[in-house]
């Protein structure tokens, strides 16, 4: 016969045992369960509770299975009795999911549903998990790496903090020619401002830009009194072409509309100049005629200009030629070769050619500036000589920018622009900034100079690029998880909730004043550990993966769960942070609900509350005071208590203050206790509440406030548990290396086959 004690509400402490053949269930509890008292104990047989008066006649067949249930008793360890009805729900709902696949297929399903949304259901400051939608991605980042990109109708960016990243291009980047050199002239935008973008740190690829020939930077930190930049004055519209050019060939291209001018690129891939055919060292310089025309779009007359290419070069060049139009629109360009085609030109004894041409571009020009936006942008315009160095574009280019924000300086004690990282000044900015769509003003928030400082004591920063479109809210919860908070709007005025110790007790709840009381406590299987991406600060931003092991997990983590904390780039910070998650799951296991009328108004979300209920523990009494004469206090409740045991009893004050007084232990049940030591006293009226010392009561966060009718509410609460904090801050984290994977050694490359080119024999000869 089997057995199966359990001691908790996890399925996973459960134990297991057998029990001889005829045993009554009364014999199989003094088993299971020896020195337990009877009315702890439930037991089922087959999924039947079996009652505790039949327990000496009921014998289970053989290979029944019995199980055999502690229930809380006056520990208060097991706070959730109701859980079970939440884990029950749960494996249910796998099982109809998966009929198919047998009882192992069912638990992995039913696990996955509990343990995915352990954290979002508990948590004071909830994860929040990425779901970009198609379409969605970041600009800023690709799987190959840091790369820019054209963003029409996206997202401006906002630095948030510290960041290496991509920009986006702020217009087309286009080139030009400048003697036998070519040049890509490049805007780039950063985003909202103003930030801090030192050239120092501006590179292509991963080699800084002054390592590079022919640069030029103009950079606009994105202030309302910045210039325009020069390098990219105006509008520019390039098209690519790749047309050779003969001198029977006339081609004809189409401008943009609305342009004033524009320019044309010839190209002369295998050089420009002749050679004898003599001695094909001697080379000469050698011209090229073109031939120009343009005319409107739909208009009659072309207006014609022709011009001369003239060098001794045999490497590859490009000469631009610019032109301007009598009045904007949009215009037909035709482009002929006049000179003869050299290159095949056989007939001359004496030398030989290279002339191939080639109309590579067309450009037209606008004399608007390339951006029309309303505020202020943070922009560096690049103009860099591509010929030898770029091959392509310029599409590697990534800034290490620095936001400029108002931030709390408590030696002042006011808000100074300067560069910052933490989280409070973020938030602060997002509701009041240039780039809000709708900005409050610092009489509708809270203060945040608390947070700030408890976000500088703690070290918490928060440093992202958000170039994606996202509504407010999440921004605002992604900051505030970085700094342990969750945003509060209190109608009309924004703060914040902050997951830390706290000490004054804003609410007492008890079955005097609150009705319908509920807990739960999902029966989720945990993950070893977690996995974390992140950009890594420690190596220039690039994108690492952390995997943190769950407190009182030892050894390689083999089944890990994702674990998204935005805005966070230290190793450290990271390591820190999801272990202060795995102490949530490991401290928080249980949720409570109470129905309160009107006195609920007395609490909010993030206020520290006693929660005093005879389901949390049976020896707590919650009653009100009757009379008060000198040290001894009359309650409308009886109390009971046992020799040799410590009691205390808290009371709520008129005021709403809390006061702990112990209480003289007088074996028996009583109404009349007597306090001890000094304190305050209570009044008659008071709530009270009677229980072990240390456990008359317990200690609550107001999670949520769901409103009814008639200004009644449902509270949700979740236990205080100061420890997380403690146990937070006393970790060490592990060294960080990013490296991925184990050093292969060289005695583990296996030599490659030798080849045999060449058998050589015979006697060698000495000097």
């Amino acid at each position: 016969m089997s057995i199966i004690v359990m001691q908790r509400l996890d399925p996973a402490d459960r134990l297991s045992m057998t029990a001889p053949a005829g045993a009554s269930l009364a014999e199989i509890v003094g088993l299971a369960a020896p020195g337990a008292p009877v009315e702890h104990v439930r037991v089922l047989v087959a999924g039947h509770v079996i009652e505790r008066r039949h327990w000496h006649v009921v014998r289970p067949k053989p290979g029944a299975e019995v199980l055999v249930r502690l229930l809380p008793g006056d520990s208060g360890a097991l706070r959730a009795v109701l859980t079970i009805v939440v884990a029950i729900a749960a494996l249910t709902i796998g099982n109809l999911l998966a009929p198919g696949l047998g009882t192992l297929g069912a638990s992995l399903i039913s696990a996955a549903v509990l343990a995915g949304g352990t954290l979002l259901i508990n948590a004071l400051v909830p994860v929040r998990k990425e779901q970009a939608a198609s379409g969605d991605a970041s600009p800023t980042y690709s799987i190959s790496g840091m790369q820019n990109s054209l963003n029409p109708d996206g997202a401006v960016p906002r630095l948030l903090g510290e960041m290496r990243w991509a920009p986006v291009y702020g217009a087309k980047p286009y080139t030009e020619a400048s003697g036998n050199d070519r040049y890509i002239i490049a805007l780039f935008c950063c985003g909202y401002g103003p930030l801090e973008l030192p050239t120092s740190e501006m590179r292509i690829g991963t080699t800084p830009i002054s390592q590079y020939d022919g640069v030029t930077v103009e950079v606009r930190e994105g202030y309302a009194s910045d210039s325009p930049v020069t390098i990219y004055p105006n509008q520019v519209s390039e098209d690519a072409i790749s047309i050779q050019l003969l001198q029977s060939g006339v081609h004809t291209q189409v401008t943009a509309p609305d342009v004033d001018r524009a320019s044309v690129d010839i190209a002369f891939a295998q050089g420009l100049y002749a050679v004898s055919k003599g001695s094909t060292t001697v080379k000469y310089s050698w011209g090229v005629d073109f031939q120009l025309r343009y005319r409107k779009v739909g208009g009659a007359s072309w207006t014609t200009m022709t011009f001369n290419v003239s060098d001794n070069n045999s490497n590859p060049f490009l000469r631009t030629f610019y032109f301007s139009f009598p009045e904007r629109g949009q215009y037909e360009v035709e482009l002929m070769r006049t000179s003869i085609n050299w290159d095949d030109f056989t007939a001359d004894p004496n030398y030989a050619y290279s002339t191939r041409s080639d109309w590579v571009a067309l450009r037209g020009y606008r004399p608007e500036y390339p951006l029309n936006f309303g505020k202020p942008l943070a922009l560096v315009a690049v103009k860099i000589k591509a010929t030898n160095q770029l091959n392509g574009t310029l599409d590697g280019f990534s800034v290490l920018g620095r936001s400029v924000l108002p931030d709390w300086d408590s030696a002042s004690g006011t808000w100074i622009a300067r560069a910052t990282r933490n989280p409070a000044s973020h938030f602060r900015h997002v509701l009041t900034g240039n780039a809000a769509t709708y900005p409050v003003s610092t009489d509708e928030m809270e203060a945040l100079e608390d947070w700030h400082e408890w976000c500088a004591l703690k070290g918490l920063t928060y440093d992202r690029v958000h170039d994606v479109s996202g509504s407010m809210a999440d921004v605002l919860a992604d900051i505030a998880a970085a700094g342990r908070a969750s945003p509060q709007d209190r109608g009309g005025r924004w703060g914040v909730v902050i997951d830390r110790i706290m000490d004054v007790v804003r609410g007492h709840i008890s079955p005097r004043n609150s009705w319908g009381f509920s807990g739960r406590r999902p029966l989720a299987r945990l993950p070893d550990g977690f996995r974390i991406k992140f950009r890594d600060e420690t190596n220039d931003y690039e994108e690492a993966e952390r995997v943190v092991p769950l407190p009182d997990f030892y050894g390689e983590p083999g089944v890990v769960e994702d674990l998204a904390l935005p805005g966070i780039t230290d190793p450290d910070l990271i390591y820190r942070e999801a272990r202060r998650r795995g102490y949530e799951l490991k401290h928080r296991p249980d949720t409570y609900e109470v129905q309160m009328d009107w006195e609920h108004l007395a609490n909010t979300r993030g206020d520290l509350v006693r929660l005093s209920h005879d389901v949390l523990d049976r020896t707590q009494v919650s009653a009100r005071v009757r009379t008060v004469s000198g040290s001894t206090v009359t309650l409308d409740e009886i109390v009971t208590m046992e020799a040799g045991k410590a009691y205390a009893c808290r009371f709520r004050a008129e005021d709403g203050a809390s006061i702990l007084r112990g209480v003289h232990t007088a074996p028996g049940e009583t109404r009349a206790i007597s306090l001890t030591g000094a304190g305050p006293a209570p009044a008659p009226g008071d709530l009270a509440m009677f229980g072990h010392a240390a456990e008359e009561s317990l200690e609550c966060i107001v999670k949520g406030v769901e409103i009814g009718d008639d200004l009644t509410a449902k509270l949700i609460l979740i236990d205080h548990a100061p420890q997380i904090e403690a146990e937070t801050d006393a970790e060490t984290p592990p060294a960080w290396s990013g490296r991925v994977g184990a050093e292969a050694g060289v005695s583990l490359i296996a030599p490659a086959v030798p080849v045999i080119f060449e058998v050589l024999s015979g006697s060698i000869i000495g000097p």
